[in-house]
């Protein structure tokens, strides 16, 4: 990844996280988004299906 270590180590000075656990924090975050996205999509799909009708 590009600048990959400058990044982290900027983030983990910021929200002072020790750098070993900040690789979980991305992680959790970018699953917990996933999630509320696919949620998102699917409510919009079911509200716009039964609209149609």
């Amino acid at each position: 990844m590009f600048m990959g270590d400058t990044v982290s180590a900027l983030h983990s000075k910021m929200f002072d996280i020790n750098p070993k656990k900040l690789s979980a924090k991305y992680f959790d975050f970018l699953s917990t988004y996933k999630v509320v996205t696919l949620v998102f999509i699917v409510a919009a799909y079911i509200a716009l299906k039964i609209m149609g009708e």
